[in-house]
């Protein structure tokens, strides 16, 4: 289990203002604007520009249930996306109580850009697992859904 935990502890680790994919996405673009907002990006901010891959606008209070994180922790990243001008938040004509977030054009630019990651990606994890069964695979799903609902 200390093997567990070292790997993961190496897993986490990796996600900081320098890593590999962080490093990736800078080499995508030539935009000195878009370097700048990738630079102070972190993983989470990442995630919620890829909730657009699907959807034009977004919900603000949706934003906890879908990137399974905090109220406090999903409106400190929306609000650091509006202040690099990645998204924009505003009010529906038909409902001005709710707010909702729509990508700038520099946050349809930094979604290209993550989805050509998430391609990657996928198709890096396909190669590494590919020796797995998929009974291997729904295994190891299992135990990271029991690492992640972990409340001790």
């Amino acid at each position: 289990m200390e093997n567990i935990i070292e790997l993961l502890n190496q897993f986490l680790a990796n996600d900081s203002k320098n890593d590999q994919e962080k490093k990736w996405a800078l080499d995508q673009t030539n935009d000195p604007r878009l370097k700048n907002i990738i630079k102070q990006c972190d993983t989470r901010e990442f995630r919620l520009v890829g909730l657009f891959k699907n959807s034009d606008t977004i919900l603000l209070k949706s934003l906890p249930e879908k990137l399974k994180v905090s109220q406090a922790t999903s409106s400190r990243s929306a609000t650091k996306l509006q202040r690099l001008k990645v998204i924009d938040k505003f009010k529906d004509e038909d409902n001005k109580k709710e707010w909702q977030l729509r990508l700038t054009s520099e946050g349809q630019e930094l979604l290209k850009v993550k989805i050509k990651l998430d391609k990657i990606t996928l198709l890096s994890l396909q190669k590494a697992t590919s020796k797995f069964s998929d009974e291997d695979i729904r295994t190891i799903i299992d135990f990271l859904r029991i690492i992640v609902n972990d409340k001790r």
